[in-house]
């Protein structure tokens, strides 16, 4: 399959497109033109506005793998004429060291990287720190569970690694047995009396999810 970002998800072209039974040298541009990809990428930029996301976290100075992946982001943007997005992901409270967002800034600016949106520049969709978007993310919380589509689990991290590796658990299997998903009132208050902090999950219907 090829992967073609757009907008921020991913299209899959089959390889049919690409090869055919009979073709074993490398694709070139003669190939992309025949095929008529050509047409397909053309289309695509000229109808979807990229926008490509970088959300580094500020733990701590700007490492190799982190440069790679703002470098790319940034290539993609603006090869595609799209909008190039900085983003800090600072939920990690115990983990974020001070200063580290404005050291994070003054390196990719260093290596010559700009950014449309972002903490320091604004934006139509921000803040840009999730710190700052707490409020939106607690109203779309609030919003889910009012309409019945969310549900508590107070399972740990041990539990839910176990139901993992139990035996006769398979790749087919769900991800999560929805041991949760059915507990009365009276066992979640019991849980949120004893101190126990739940996550929420989604409520899925039975039956294959397709998106």
């Amino acid at each position: 399959m090829l992967a073609c970002t757009t907008g921020g998800s991913v299209d899959y072209l089959p390889y049919q497109y690409i090869l055919n039974s009979e073709k074993t040298q490398p694709f070139g541009t003669d190939d992309f033109q025949k095929s008529g990809l050509e047409a397909v990428f053309t289309r695509m930029d000229r109808q979807i506005a990229q926008r490509h996301r970088y959300a580094p976290s500020p733990t701590g100075d700007l490492h190799l793998g982190n440069v790679r992946t703002a470098l790319l982001a940034w290539l993609a943007a603006r090869t595609a004429h799209g909008t190039f997005i900085l983003r800090i992901e600072d939920l990690d409270r115990p983990r974020i060291r001070p200063h580290a967002t404005a050291h994070i800034l003054d390196d990719l600016r260093w290596l010559g990287l700009d950014w449309d949106e972002g903490p320091d520049v604004g934006g139509p969709v921000g803040p840009y720190q999730q710190l700052r978007r707490q409020a939106l993310y607690a109203g779309a919380l609030a919003r889910l569970r009012g309409e019945q589509r969310l549900y508590p689990c107070f399972c740990s991290r041990a539990e839910l690694a176990r139901m993992a590796s139990a035996p006769g658990v398979g790749e087919d299997a769900p991800a999560y047995p929805g041991t949760c998903r059915a507990l009365s009132s009276a066992q979640i208050q019991e849980r949120l009396a004893a101190g126990r902090r739940p996550a929420w999950r989604f409520r899925v219907g039975p039956g294959v999810v397709r998106f």
